[in-house]
């Protein structure tokens, strides 16, 4: 008897063991798909974040530098044309003029998402400033008749606000030469090493028209740059852009009836727990429910 009872003690053992390692198994391969799922969503988002980042800058290019054209958005090598530059003040100013009007006409030419960083817009006809910044040399002393110089390479900045009124950008003869002149921005050439005009936008970035791929809010700070470091008479102009993230509020509706995991955004393990949050658009609106995976 005693021996039956260790023969049949045995085989329930065995499939007690047999059932947990078939669990455990089956939990292991459960959350490895369910962790490839994650890596390629986060890979597709990260994608989609460069992307839009490369298109924006490019698209800021083509409406804040005058003259900017569809080669220069090619990267090849060798170049298919030179540096963007300017070559003399009358085009240093033509050039900055250019995108002060640019900014404030911007919701009147542009098909992207893009809205000036301040509540007044849309209450009264004020537009946020721009930031217009100066480097000089302190001192830049030339003489060729004696082949002669004094530098003191002490770095100066100037700053002021750009905050035109009245609407007076809309003038066919409008320049930005006045104010600067007006402010006490007066470029010396020998002195000049470089000038920044930086200015804030919001945007949202919509990936697709679903509900697992929520949009997301950005704050770009765009700067269009004079670097006239080397001399030689040739100024290359640049606009770069930083982009920071903001807090989004809104709703997404979709038509019909969906169910999507967001398994990148609500998946989670806690004490050996995973949970997974279901998301249901039924008739334009969106509802929610939980539900528990014990592993």
């Amino acid at each position: 008897l005693l021996k039956s009872f260790s023969s049949h003690f045995k085989y329930v053992c065995v499939c007690v063991c047999g059932k947990f390692l078939f669990f455990c198994t089956f939990s292991l391969v459960i959350i490895n798909l369910l962790l490839d799922q994650q890596l390629v969503c986060f890979g597709d988002m990260r994608m989609g974040h460069v992307n839009f980042m490369e298109e924006s800058k490019t698209s800021l290019r083509h409406i804040f530098l005058q003259g900017w054209d569809a080669e220069r958005d090619v990267k090849a090598y060798p170049p298919n044309s030179g540096p963007y530059a300017i070559y003399s003040m009358e085009e240093f100013y033509s050039q900055l003029t250019h995108s002060v009007v640019q900014y404030y006409r911007l919701n009147m030419t542009t098909f992207g998402n893009y809205e000036y960083n301040s509540s007044l817009v849309g209450k009264s006809a004020h537009y946020p400033p721009m930031n217009f910044c100066l480097y000089q040399y302190r001192r830049s002393d030339i003489y060729l008749l004696n082949v002669s110089y004094v530098f003191d390479t002490t770095v100066l900045k100037n700053c002021i606000v750009i905050d035109l009124k009245n609407d007076e950008w809309l003038r066919d003869d409008f320049s930005i030469e006045p104010l600067l002149h007006s402010k006490n921005m007066s470029i010396q050439r020998r002195k000049f090493l470089a000038a920044e005009l930086s200015f804030y936008l919001k945007t949202v970035y919509i990936r697709r028209a679903s509900v697992s791929d929520l949009p997301d809010c950005f704050l770009l700070k765009p700067i269009v740059r004079f670097d006239n470091a080397m001399h030689t008479g040739q100024v290359v102009v640049s606009l770069d852009v930083t982009a920071q993230y903001l807090n989004c509020k809104g709703e997404l509706y979709a038509q019909g009836v969906m169910i999507c995991f967001a398994f990148l955004d609500f998946l989670r393990w806690r004490n050996n727990n995973s949970f997974l949050f279901f998301q249901k658009v039924e008739g334009g609106k969106k509802c929610s429910w939980d539900f528990w995976i014990f592993l």
